[in-house]
C-alpha cells in the first residue's frame, strides 16, 4: 500500500481465507481518486478503518467490489466512487 499524508494512493491485495479482500490501514483519512481501480476484478471485499473520513472519486471504480462496509466516520463520498462495481 502507498499512502501519502493520510491518503491511500494506491492499493495491494490481502488474501484471507481463499478471498480477495483489501485491508485499508488504520490511519488513512482519505481513499483517494482511482486509488484503487488497478485492482481492477480482484478485489471482493474492502475492510475500512474508521479513521477513513472521504472517499474520492472513481476509488473504486471497475474493482469489481462486491461487499464494503463504511464507518460512521464515512462523510463525504464523491461522485462515481464505485462505478462498475455490481452491489
Amino acid at each position: 500500500m502507498e499512502i501519502e499524508k493520510n491518503e491511500l494512493i494506491s492499493a495491494e491485495i490481502i488474501d484471507l481465507k481463499g478471498g480477495e479482500i483489501l485491508l485499508i490501514p488504520n490511519g488513512v483519512k482519505t481513499i483517494g481518486e482511482e486509488a484503487l481501480t488497478p485492482l481492477k476484478n480482484r478485489v471482493k471485499t474492502v475492510l475500512i478503518p474508521g479513521t477513513v473520513t472521504t472517499i474520492k472519486r472513481r476509488a473504486f471504480a471497475g474493482t469489481g467490489v462486491t461487499a464494503v462496509e463504511l464507518p460512521e466516520s464515512v462523510v463525504t463520498i464523491e461522485d462515481d466512487a464505485f462505478a462498475g462495481c455490481e452491489n
